[in-house]
């Protein structure tokens, strides 16, 4: 009897942990003023049928928290090398500064560039992540609206994610997360991809996409890319 009781509290002990390891998650951006992130991007671009490749490190500050819960971020990019065609073009690629300010659900309320082409509005809102209202667990969806502004040159976007996994990627426990955004009322853009959010604190760790008809200086591109977060 004695060793049917251990059993049984084991079996009750492993329960337990396999209930807390699947417990939902209030999946949300939390940040400092100082925090910072680098990261490596791979950019490949259909360009009216040229193969246009663009590699640079984004280094991310957060500069701002602010009583709303809104936060301002200062993204730099820097050692950026354009590929045309398989040849580097000379000059190509200028640093630049961009300074966003995210609401707390994560959507787009300012951007400031300091190379400005006319479409950083467009392109963050196709980019940006919006967070659940309640937590989440694997096989949870939700949805969202990034809402357009004609002076801002905006569209309606609609949001849709859904948890695929958890998954321990570069020592970050995270959820695996598929997403899906698309401008409605005459916007023809749209993304898909996967994302890998850290569970603390909301950090992207990775991200792989694909984009379609996204604005660049204007021209509508095809592009897939790949965001993956630099170790300190």
């Amino acid at each position: 009897m004695k060793h049917k009781a251990i059993l049984i509290s084991a079996v009750a002990v492993l329960a337990a942990v396999a209930i807390a390891g699947t417990q939902a998650v209030a999946l949300k951006r939390v940040v400092k003023a100082g925090d910072k992130a680098t990261y490596a991007m791979k950019l490949n671009l259909d360009f009216q049928g040229t193969a246009v490749d663009v590699t640079f490190d984004s280094i991310s500050t957060i500069t701002k928290v602010n009583d709303d819960g809104s936060h301002v971020a200062v993204e730099e990019n820097k050692n950026m090398v354009v590929m045309v065609g398989g040849q580097e073009m000379a000059g190509a690629g200028e640093d630049e500064t961009i300074t966003t300010t995210y609401a707390k659900d994560g959507s787009i309320i300012k951007i400031e560039a300091s190379v400005s082409t006319g479409d950083e509005y467009r392109l963050a809102n196709l980019s940006a992540t919006l967070w659940p209202t309640k937590p989440v667990d694997v096989k949870s969806k939700w949805e969202g609206t990034s809402k357009g502004d004609s002076a801002k040159g905006t569209f309606d976007v609609a949001h849709s994610y859904e948890v695929l996994a958890r998954e321990k990627l570069m020592g970050y426990e995270t959820f695996k997360v598929a997403y899906s955004t698309k401008e409605t009322g005459g916007g023809t853009a749209s993304s898909t991809g996967t994302i890998w959010l850290d569970l603390k604190s909301g950090l992207p760790i990775k991200v792989e996409g694909e984009m379609k008809s996204v604005p660049i200086q204007g021209v509508p591109v095809d592009a897939t890319f790949v965001l993956t977060l630099k170790k300190p």
